[in-house]
């Protein structure tokens, strides 16, 4: 037996080492939490909710959330923009009762389902699981496949729990409620007061600690928070009676006391029915109770004073609780809870966290326990307030980096920057620019001062700066069998153990990491090498991995890219689903075997093209088994390398924002077709440039347009659709912001520019141009437009493309009257009869279209 006592014998440890008492170290005001070094905003980002039960960060990096009357929904939480994707009319609202608790499947791309649990009436309330499949093309939920059903309720609606989450191990584990029928909750044979594994289909896993029982752990009254944490322990909050709200480590077989024990062993009968029946007992019990509610883990260095802490919110007392983790993660470090938002936005029942560090939480003011009159729940968001930024947070060497202060509650008369290793190493400009000749992490600090108060705020931040100029060419491949690598071991965590090179069979020398001897979960150790993959696009990673679990105990493999703009996860596996061996799990120090016990994992990593990149391998211990590593292979296609940049400058008559900017309302609503839309009459272009999420999309774009280029006798050498900024700019969909790229050009040789777009007259240039153009071919001035003012109108911010073309034959006439005729009213499309460019057709286009008809353009832009 290797470790099935790690968390038992911290058990009496417990008792001794907490409070149950608590007491409010920060009280938040409605949009700032004021921490010892991070400000933290708060703002209300969705509304219109009905007591959003569940909301989780999708692989769409949208948030997904069940609403207890029945719909689940997605919401961008940049933009607010909330999309229903089912409503599940058999749900039961009633009480405590609804659609609850949801989780999505970890490999979604490939099994796009959302697991959830709601209740539903057939004879009396009861309660089922089921899954749905997601359709991206539609945006809809459906295909419901129900996993387990007729779990008892009461008709009163209360103690039906329910939070679900997926194990590593792709098994699902789900709470239930006792349904006020206490006793049951000691009753192995039911399935109420208790967590449930099952498989992801529904079935019993064969090593459920109880063979032929979903019973995981038991003893349990009506836990509404679940969360497995990153160091690989599974917590649940869960309300108590009259006294004794808990937080719990989850362990297969464990008995949690309910109903003979509330809280803490602490009396004379809970004394003798603990020692009795092996009571598990909590890290944390409340007294009064606090209805404890959603639960998540937070371990992220964007707000670096909540690190490794439980995030728990309450529906009695309307807060959100920070509980601070011991480094074992098995108590807590603080006696007292730390407490936010307490009473200023209502009762709170979900959270959950984002990559990138955000705070997610949703109110539940609807849920017949609210104030009367409250209106809609909502939905929050928590994000750390920097006090400057950068415009690249992940620069390389010899990159130009612009510094913006951002301390907005305060108004400077001065500052002074330090930025050790830079150039310049200080600056008093309120928007220095520096770039750093070598590699490593710099802290720059910044002082304001306000000379009318003699005030002065001191804040200091970190930027990491990369050195990829000296990377390894592609195509590249590493089987390790040099006694010299490439690649460069790195320990952050300065722990004992990291990567080391062993002999294996079928692969020779691999590179191994031993988590069987490391007992500090969470660490990391990385295989890093550096790689230039410029001049190549398709670029593609294989490499081979070998593992086998300890079972119960999960490690993960990441691999992580990171460019001079952005790092990613391209690749995470971990426990069962990188297992290699057809037993799945071993209770032995696992090597391979032979050949079959080895996997090849092919890697996408197009996204880098044509950039300088640092890859990552990364072992993330959970004090499981070895894990090998070998045969790294990077490869790619040989790319076509621009032959000049195009740059120009247009403007769209009627799209405007009143500070004079076009505006994006296409863009924020999601309405921009991913791939260039002049593939049709009368374009026919047979351009491919397209982006794979709206993410990719500026966010500044108002539309996209066909940039055309002419030779002298106007002959049309190539052209390109790119993407057209509302102040003007036209950027290629590679996200630059100087211009397009164009392939067939010969450099100091001269061209027209003719620039088109869907439904306005086009425009050329009334005189050839040499390229590469360093500045902007401006079509904004009359005096640069082929026909002058015949071919474009005067917004007050410049000269404009004539709105109402909407066939695109370069006239604008009943024709395109007709087309109007045909669009009139839609709402909420891409529509070429949206001359304002707002989503919507409505008369206000038909009266650009009706002040700009009989307009004619010159010959050169009629198809």
């Amino acid at each position: 037996m290797k470790k099935q006592l790690a968390f038992s014998l911290f058990t009496c440890l417990f008792f001794l080492a907490i409070s149950t008492t608590t007491s409010i170290q920060t009280k938040a005001q409605d949009a700032v939490i004021q921490l010892a070094s991070t400000t933290v905003q708060v703002t209300e980002i969705a509304e219109g909710l009905h007591v959003p039960w569940e909301i989780l960060w999708g692989p769409d990096d949208w948030i997904w959330i069940t609403q207890r009357n029945g719909t689940i929904s997605r919401l961008n939480p940049e933009t607010g923009q909330i999309v229903d994707l089912i409503t599940v009319d058999e749900v039961y609202e009633h009480s405590e009762s609804g659609m609850l608790g949801m989780v999505l499947h970890p490999n979604f791309s490939s099994n796009p389902y959302a697991y959830v649990v709601y209740n539903y009436y057939d004879g009396g309330n009861v309660e089922k699981l089921v899954r749905f499949t997601y359709d991206a093309t539609n945006n809809t939920l459906g295909d419901p496949y129900t996993l387990m059903q007729d779990i008892t309720c009461t008709n009163g609606g209360n103690h039906s729990g329910s939070r679900i989450i997926i194990l590593p191990d792709e098994t699902l584990l789900m709470s239930t409620g006792d349904y006020y029928s206490s006793q049951v909750a000691q009753d192995m044979s039911s399935i109420n007061g208790k967590m449930l594994r099952m498989t992801l289909t529904g079935g019993i896993p064969t090593d459920n600690p109880y063979p032929g029982s979903y019973v995981y752990s038991y003893g349990h009254r009506n836990p509404q928070g679940l969360v497995l944490a990153d160091n690989g322990i599974i917590y649940s909050s869960e309300h108590g009676g009259g006294s004794d709200d808990e937080l719990n480590i989850i362990e297969p077989s464990l008995n949690y006391g309910w109903p003979e024990v509330e809280g803490f062993c602490d009396n004379t009968a809970e004394n003798t029915f603990c020692t009795t029946h092996n009571v598990y007992e909590p890290m944390r019990a409340w007294t009064p109770t606090l209805a404890v509610c959603g639960l998540a883990y937070y371990n992220h260095p964007a707000i670096p004073e909540w690190q490794h802490s439980l995030l728990l919110t309450s529906l009695k007392q309307s807060d959100l609780r920070v509980l601070k983790l011991s480094a074992d993660g098995l108590s807590f470090s603080e006696a007292n809870d730390q407490i936010y938002l307490d009473d200023t936005h209502g009762r709170m029942r979900s959270v959950c966290v984002s990559p990138d560090g955000r705070i997610f939480v949703g109110t539940s003011e609807q849920d017949g326990r609210g104030e009367a009159g409250a209106g809609s729940d909502f939905i929050l968001e928590l994000k750390a307030a920097p006090s400057f930024i950068s415009t690249n947070t992940n620069p390389c060497t010899g990159d130009a980096i612009t510094f913006e202060d951002l301390i907005s509650t305060y108004t400077p008369t001065a500052w002074q920057w330090t930025f050790p290793g830079g150039t310049p190493s200080s600056s008093t400009d309120a928007m220095p620019t520096v770039s750093y000749t070598s590699s490593g992490m710099y802290e720059v600090t910044l002082e304001v001062f306000n000379g009318a108060n003699s005030e002065i705020i001191t804040k200091a931040n970190y930027i990491n700066v990369l050195n990829l100029n000296t990377g390894l060419l592609i195509p590249y491949s590493q089987d390790f069998q040099n006694a010299t690598s490439d690649f460069t071991i790195v320990n952050p965590d300065a722990d004992a153990l990291s990567w080391e090179t062993v002999s294996t069979s079928c692969n020779g020398t691999s590179y191994s990491a031993n988590n069987f001897n490391n007992n500090a979960t969470g660490t990391e150790d990385i295989l890093q090498a550096a790689f230039d993959l410029t001049g190549f696009q398709n670029c593609e990673l294989t490499f081979d991995v070998a593992y086998g679990p300890y079972p119960n105990y999960v490690d993960r493999l990441q691999v992580r890219v990171t460019s001079c703009t952005t790092t990613s996860v391209v690749y995470a596996e971990g426990g069962l689903t990188l297992s290699t061996i057809a037993a799945g799990s071993t209770d032995s120090q696992f090597a391979p075997a032979d050949c079959s016990e080895w996997r090849t994992e092919t890697v996408d990593i197009s996204a880098f093209d044509g950039e300088k990149i640092m890859l990552d391998f990364v072992n993330i211990n959970g004090y499981g088994n070895l894990l090998y590593l070998d045969n790294i292979n990077l490869i790619g296609d040989a790319a076509n390398t621009p032959t000049s940049i195009v740059q120009a400058k247009l403007l769209l008559e009627g799209a405007y924002n009143t500070g004079g900017m076009m505006h994006t309302n296409l863009r924020d609503q999601n309405l921009l077709p991913l791939a260039q839309p002049y593939n049709r009459p009368p374009w026919n272009y047979q351009g491919t440039e397209n982006v794979a999420t709206a993410n990719d999309i500026p966010s500044n774009t108002t539309d996209w347009v066909l940039l055309q280029i002419l030779d002298d006798s106007n002959n049309l050498v190539e052209e390109r659709a790119a993407f057209l900024l509302n102040n003007g700019s036209i950027v290629d969909i590679d996200g630059s912001t100087v211009g397009v790229n164009f392939y067939n050009l010969v450099n100091n040789e001269s061209y027209y520019l003719l620039a088109r777009h869907r439904n306005h007259l086009d425009v050329m240039s009334s005189t050839m141009v040499e390229m590469p153009n360093s500045v902007a071919y401006d079509f904004t001035d009359v005096n640069n437009i082929y026909g002058g003012t015949t071919q474009a109108v005067n917004t007050g911010n410049g000269y404009a493309l004539f709105a109402g073309d909407l066939n695109g034959n370069g006239i604008v006439s009943v024709a395109d009257f007709n087309f109007y005729l045909s669009q009139g009213n839609a709402i909420n499309d891409y529509l070429d009869a949206d001359c304002n460019l707002n989503d919507t057709v409505t008369t206000a286009d038909y009266n650009l279209y009706k002040n700009n008809a009989s307009i004619i353009g010159i010959t050169q832009i009629r198809y």
